[in-house]
């Protein structure tokens, strides 16, 4: 055998054996990880079974292996910066100029592949309007608002072969239905198309919109407001300065485990003389049962001003932007973020006595809205 052939080999040897030389010397410190679950613990083996402890070890030491974080990240950097593709694509997809999307329920809102049937329709416009007997019946205006997904305003940057089934996802679909039935539903949909020659309206690495979407999505929403009271009215761009701010990347960037290597760039409008609203903790209702983050359940603002109205905001993730802009109109704004129950929360409103409820649903959520009506019906 030749030098270069124990050359090659010592060389093998190293490189299979360095997570191992490497867990003792610590030459290569490992990075942080960015998955979102617990590694596995190390197994107690008096607890185990012959035929399953090698499974168990196994998954142990895949888990801690050193540098495994460090390979993670060099495999999802080739694959979306070398060859254009996702590392995780069953959470998300690699878009066009460096847009990312979200896959799962986010693609079949985009595609059409999985709209509303005719009863399903019917079931929601159902519970909706039972909704809105009760709220009124408390004193209270219902309106409601779905927000559209990241794939639905910005088309043109979605992957070539992601082929639309229908014209429309099932969030324009619902709409429509129940413009058609005459319900309070917001169109969000028009406006953000129409604004986003303006600006970007959404993160280009994570799937919610920024400041200046969330801003464009507030004055629509207020404008409807002014119809319940004339009071309120829309904000006027002209008194906000539009910042340009670098921030770190977004949620589909941790996924790709490429959070260091990019930055998001967001536009925030700003008032001049400051909000008009001021935040306070009043924390008076309990976070739903098993929700991750309680701290995010109740936001309340107040402007002292009895001419504007009370208003509760029902919410997911997507409230939280257009929550301080809503509430620079209102006397009270109480924003619930009730773990994607999507509920009624009749006794907040008994509570708060609003003059306006809210109900906002990020699209992709929708089909949600009625599975969680369903068990609390059986309830």
């Amino acid at each position: 055998m030749n030098a270069k052939y124990y050359i090659i080999l010592t060389g093998f040897i190293l490189f299979i054996s360095f997570p191992i030389i490497n867990s003792v010397t610590s030459i290569l410190p490992d990075v942080s990880s960015s998955e979102n679950r617990k590694l596995k613990s190390f197994p107690k083996l008096d607890k185990y079974r012959i035929a399953t402890i090698n499974k168990t070890l196994e998954d142990y030491f895949t888990d801690h292996i050193s540098i495994r974080n460090r390979m993670i990240r060099l495999y999802n950097q080739l694959n979306i910066f070398v060859f254009r593709s996702s590392p995780v694509s069953i959470k998300a997809i690699v878009g066009q100029n460096g847009w990312y999307f979200m896959s799962g329920q986010e693609i079949r809102t985009y595609t059409g592949t999985e709209l509303f049937t005719e009863e399903e329709l019917a079931e929601f416009k159902n519970e909706l309007f039972r909704r809105k007997k009760i709220i009124e019946e408390n004193g209270a205006q219902f309106l409601f608002a779905i927000a559209p997904n990241k794939s639905n305003i910005y088309p043109e940057f979605m992957p070539q072969h992601i082929v639309k089934a229908n014209d429309e996802g099932y969030g324009k679909q619902l709409l429509h239905y129940l413009q058609k039935n005459n319900f309070p539903v917001i169109d969000l949909y028009t406006p953000l198309v129409n604004a986003k020659a303006e600006r970007e309206l959404y993160f280009k690495t994570d799937n919610h919109w920024n400041n200046y979407g969330a801003f464009v999505a507030s004055n629509v929403i207020l404008k409807q407001f002014e119809k319940i009271d004339p009071n309120v009215k829309a904000l006027d761009l002209s008194e906000y300065k539009i910042k340009t701010v670098s921030e770190k990347p977004g949620n589909i960037a941790k996924m790709f485990s490429i959070e260091n290597e990019i930055t998001e760039t967001n536009y925030i409008p700003t008032r001049e003389k400051g909000f008009v609203s001021r935040q306070i903790k009043t924390n008076k209702y309990k976070a739903t049962e098993g929700f991750a983050y309680k701290n995010e359940y109740e936001f309340t603002s107040e402007i002292n001003n009895d001419s504007l109205p009370v208003v509760l905001f029902i919410r997911d993730s997507f409230g939280e932007k257009p929550f301080p802009y809503i509430a620079e109109q209102c006397k009270k704004c109480v924003c619930i973020f009730d773990g994607w129950q999507y509920g009624l929360n009749l006794e907040i409103i008994k509570a708060e006595k609003p003059n306006i409820v809210l109900l906002m649903v990020i699209e992709s959520n929708l089909k949600d809205v009625m599975k969680n009506q369903r068990l609390e019906n059986s309830h």
